[in-house]
């Protein structure tokens, strides 16, 4: 049977206007051709001048790092500077054009605005926009250089553009490379931790190898290798949330705190802190600098950390695929798990009625493998601690028969409200504090849902 006539009319209709649509058109009169800005390299623009109501604020790329050329000579914060280009890597199109002329409206007249110049060679700027307002879904209004048409666009917000000149200045303290510091001396309260490692040249265009970290005063002490490095990084790169004049701030002739980082060309860089008027912050001052730098108040307190916060919390470190059973007893409960050692397969084999979760089972080896403290605890006994006899106990074998016993007090809560429990490895001392969180992803595999 063949379609009737209407149908084919039909038919017909709807294939001439698919045609239609498949075919590109023209927007409306003003929205086609919109430009767009030009991509930059990252490492190639090397001059930006941002200009509010007629001052511009001019920064240059000398080597890798930048500077405030006017109206102010100094250092400018390189990783902002970064930031801010990294968001013309890729060509910005204009979305939209909204008007022509009526600048003030949208804050694109020259009393509001704020030019935007990016330059990589020669004398015009390779990226050159005027910014007016933010609109609402992270768009903005802008407009072209010596043009009068209104866009909207993305570029990231005016908030990126609009700043003073001194809130482009560098807050990096020091800038070091952490790999390099071969000392840490934190002074306070008139006690003085200093540790020391030693660095031999790698062979050929190889890295440094680093001895690890020790207590200068005490060769035996056992040293955190995670706390000291993480420390010596933080301070490497510690970057100030304000910028303040040369004279802020009071007691400099005695400061709460210092950090001295040596390196291994013999090079010291030295903070000093005290703190903020208004208590919420700590302010720091680097030797050989003016500008006072605010920072968070945590620092007053971990450059008084004691000797206790810098020893080793490794509680176990062992290879995961060596472990041939685990097992908890508390509570009158004992369940013990053991691996098929032909196909790496986890089963419960007390009680019988149990079955394991593998995903759970592995979590919790690895999270044996790998057990760290929050802390070290100092002057507790195993019976003090709550650990005779323990809450619970974990006992981990392994397929040359040997073992490791985890025991672990019940939950206590600290006047900070922090929950932790204290244990002890193997019998011995010291006895640890383990947050709570932890003590509930050991005991994962044994629990039911």
């Amino acid at each position: 049977m063949f379609p009737s006539r209407t149908t084919r009319i039909l038919l017909a209709a709807v294939l001439a206007l698919g045609a239609l649509l498949a075919v590109p058109t023209r927007r409306n009169t003003g929205q086609e051709d919109l430009p767009s800005l030009a991509a930059v390299n990252l490492e190639d623009v090397t001059r930006i001048v941002l200009t509010r109501a007629g001052q511009p604020t001019v920064m240059e790329k000398e080597e890798d790092r930048w500077f405030l050329r006017q109206p102010l000579q100094a250092a400018a914060d390189t990783a902002s500077i970064r930031s801010l280009i990294r968001g013309f890597t890729k060509p910005v199109p204009m979305d939209l054009r909204v008007d022509e002329g009526n600048l003030e409206d949208y804050q694109l007249d020259d009393s509001n605005n704020v030019t935007v110049e990016l330059f990589t060679d020669g004398t015009e700027p390779t990226v050159a926009f005027v910014m007016g307002k933010d609109l609402a879904g992270g768009s903005s209004l802008l407009r072209l250089r010596d043009a009068e048409a209104v866009y909207r666009a993305r570029v990231g917000g005016r908030h990126r553009f609009d700043r003073e000149a001194t809130d482009w200045r560098d807050r990096t303290l020091l800038d070091l490379d952490s790999g390099r510091v071969v000392g840490l001396s934190l002074i306070a309260g008139g006690h003085d931790l200093t540790f020391t490692r030693d660095l031999q040249p790698g062979e050929g265009d190889a890295e440094p190898t680093a001895s690890p970290w020790r207590l200068a005063d005490d060769s035996a002490f056992p040293v955190d290798q995670p706390t000291v490095t993480a420390v010596v990084q933080a301070i490497a790169r510690l970057r100030a949330s304000e910028l303040h004049a040369p004279d802020y701030g009071s007691g400099w002739d005695e400061p709460l705190v210092r950090c001295v980082l040596t390196l291994d060309d013999g090079t010291v860089a030295s903070l000093s802190m005290v703190a903020a008027p208004d208590g919420e912050a700590a302010l720091a001052r680097v030797q050989g600098r003016d500008d006072v730098f605010r920072v968070a108040r945590t620092w007053l307190e971990r450059f008084a950390w004691p000797a206790a916060e810098f020893r080793d919390k490794a509680v176990f470190s062992f290879a995961r695929d060596q472990v041939d059973s685990i097992a908890l007893e508390e509570g009158g409960h004992h369940v013990r798990i053991q691996q098929d050692l032909g196909t790496h397969l986890w089963r419960v084999v007390e009680p019988v009625a149990m079955e394991a979760e593998l995903r759970k089972t592995l979590a919790t080896v690895n999270a044996l493998s790998e057990l760290r403290a929050e802390r070290v605890s100092q002057g507790n006994e195993p019976v003090a601690a709550g650990l005779v006899p323990p809450h619970s106990r974990f006992t981990i074998g392994f397929i040359d028969g040997s073992t490791h016993v985890l025991e672990v007090s019940a939950p206590f809560q600290t006047e900070d409200g922090q929950k932790l429990v204290y244990a002890q490895a193997d019998e011995q001392l010291p006895i640890y504090e383990l947050s709570f969180d932890t003590l509930t992803r050991l005991r994962g595999a044994f629990l039911k849902n």
